[in-house]
């Protein structure tokens, strides 16, 4: 949102403009105003053991032609305050927060317990001392930075805050968890490398200790058979994203920072030692994230932690500190390579703060009959299912299909047999459930043409006889294995979506086909798997519960009515 109040994205100078302020907390002490691009940052208390500050800043948002269309005039002060103040944290080395306790206690100098053991400034210099005394240099990095960030294309913003935004979490964690910041640091470079994608991993990239107990067996193979085994080997993900985050760093760290920035002292990171140490800290990350195994525990001991590097049985890793700087210098050197953008042409809209993305109700789309596909019907199928279910509940009218179901018409012989039947299903659905007069005119030559395909055991042939009230005259093994057919792409985008208590009633049915056939284990399987998948249906549950014990069929109209008492409860 900051970067959206620049007005990089707008298209005309007709705005809603206000003058908006917020507050913000820090260990910085500068006495002067301080004006970047998109906000100044105005020094109200510095002498105070936490200094506060007032962001002020414009929000404004282009309004929309015609005028009439404008619903939203304000938004996102809480976001721009926000990162404005990963700004300020990150471009002036000390640590901002909109909380004074939090900045206070984060910014101790001293103990305050016996179990007080994670002092963030024995960990990372600078950034906690308390006081920090501002300089004219300092300033003008910061403004200049700041511009920089705002100048960026939006992707890149986007990286840039979200890297930022995990380095001030890992800040804020530092006194609790040392694990879980160290690993958001990493997380912080991490996050930066995830457009860089052209990396081929080589086997000396492969798990040293892996390689050592493979090549002697790979050894005693054919080259080629070998070297097929590593090329699959080499396409886990694991690999390749580590290599790519290695790699990602080492071209964005100059040789400066091996020089005129490098502390001084034996413990300073290294040029030859730069690939090894970034394996180690990704590997910590990667065993904390998984296994929640902590962090080298010398790097845990602040005495021992105060360099760049700590160097344990021949290993190179980054301490916190050395972290946090080569992080520093990452992100610096990423803004300072990227071109500066003046205007971008960029959906700003869609990314304002608040807004939420929900799918829209079937009775919205589901009748729309312009550019239909046969690909698309599994889709509609769906929405149409949800309607039948929504009106068995509520009584709710069905959405006039007519127009849809005359291009299905028209559709039908050169669709795929599964999309063909996705269509035939809710074609023969419609027309058996509306009344005469909301019928399509040639249903009963389709009907006729197309009745067959009805006579295969199908998932969507299953529901419509389910829907219908028909009895299914396949075998009961035959439909739990469409039923498994089903459960495979349940979940797929392009997948068929059934609604919950339509799942249900099918599984019932299946039980019922089981205990038809004396197949009582079966049976019992069925009604159990749909009662747990009833979840949150009580009534349902002592619905098929009943139906378990006494072998009872169920019908979906029982099941609907269940479901009814069920939300009558709830209520």
């Amino acid at each position: 949102m900051l970067q959206i109040i620049s007005g990089k994205f707008f298209d005309s100078d007709d705005r809603y403009v206000y003058n908006a302020k917020g507050i913000v907390f820090g260990n910085y002490s500068w006495r002067h105003p301080i004006e970047t691009c998109v906000a100044t940052l105005e020094p109200v208390d510095t002498y105070a053991s936490v200094a506060s500050y007032v962001i002020s800043y414009v929000n404004q948002i282009e309004k929309r032609q015609p005028p009439e269309k404008n619903v939203l005039i304000r938004t996102g002060d809480s976001e721009i305050v926000e990162q404005f103040q990963l700004l300020c944290l990150f471009g002036l080395r000390a640590y901002f927060h909109q909380d004074r306790d939090t900045v206070a206690i984060t910014c101790r100098q001293h103990r305050q317990s016996s179990s007080d053991h994670h002092i963030p400034s024995a960990f990372v210099p600078r950034y906690f001392s308390n006081p920090i005394r501002g300089s004219q240099e300092e300033i003008e990095f910061f403004v200049n930075f700041v511009s920089q960030v705002v100048g960026l294309r939006r992707e890149h913003y986007r990286i840039v805050i979200t890297s930022l935004r995990n380095f001030a979490h890992a800040f804020h964690v530092l006194s609790h968890n040392i694990d879980l910041a160290y690993s958001l640091l990493v997380f912080s470079l991490e996050s930066l490398s995830q457009n860089l994608d052209e990396y081929v991993p080589v086997w000396e990239d492969y798990h040293d200790e892996v390689r050592r107990d493979l090549d002697p067996i790979l050894g005693k193979l054919s080259s080629g058979t070998a070297n097929n085994i590593k090329s699959v080997l080499l396409r886990s993900s694991h690999l390749k994203a580590r290599r790519r985050f290695t790699e990602f760093v080492e071209t964005y760290v100059e040789e400066s920072f091996f020089t005129n920035e490098a502390p001084e002292g034996y413990g300073t990171l290294r040029k030859y030692e730069l690939t090894r140490a970034l394996t180690n800290a990704y590997t910590m990350r990667s065993q904390y994230a998984h296994q929640l195994l902590p962090i080298q525990e010398q790097l845990r001991h602040h005495d021992l932690a105060t360099w760049d590097v700590l160097r344990w049985k021949n290993q190179p890793y980054l301490t916190m500190a050395g972290l946090v700087r080569l992080i520093h210098h990452v992100i610096k050197t990423y803004v300072s390579r990227q071109a500066p953008v003046d205007r971008q042409k960029f959906e700003w809209r869609n990314e304002l703060p608040g807004i939420i993305r929900v799918e829209m109700a079937p009775q919205c789309w589901v009748w729309q009959h312009a550019g239909f596909e046969p690909g698309h019907a599994a889709k509609k199928l769906a929405g149409f299912l949800s309607q039948i279910g929504t009106a068995r509940l509520t009584n709710e009218p069905l959405t006039d299909l007519r127009e849809l179901l005359a291009v299905y018409e028209r559709t039908l012989p050169k669709a795929k047999k599964k999309m063909r039947l996705q269509m035939l299903s809710m074609y023969f659905l419609y027309n058996s459930i509306v009344p005469p007069e909301g019928k399509t005119p040639k249903h009963e030559k389709v009907f006729a043409k197309n009745n067959n395909y009805f006579n295969e055991c199908t998932i969507e042939t299953m529901l419509t006889w389910l829907l219908l009230g028909q009895e299914w005259q396949w075998e009961p093994l035959e439909c739990a294995n469409q039923w498994q057919i089903y459960l495979a792409q349940r979940f797929k985008e392009s997948g068929l979506s059934i609604p919950h208590l339509m799942e249900i009633a099918l599984l019932a049915t299946i039980a019922q086909l089981f205990l038809k056939s004396e197949i009582p284990d079966k049976h019992k399987k069925y009604l159990n798997m749909a009662m747990l998948d009833a979840a949150g249906r009580h009534e349902v549950q002592k619905l098929l519960a009943s139906a378990h014990d006494t072998g009872v069929h169920l019908h979906y109209q029982d099941i609907c009515d269940a479901a009814k008492k069920s939300q009558s409860a709830t209520n």
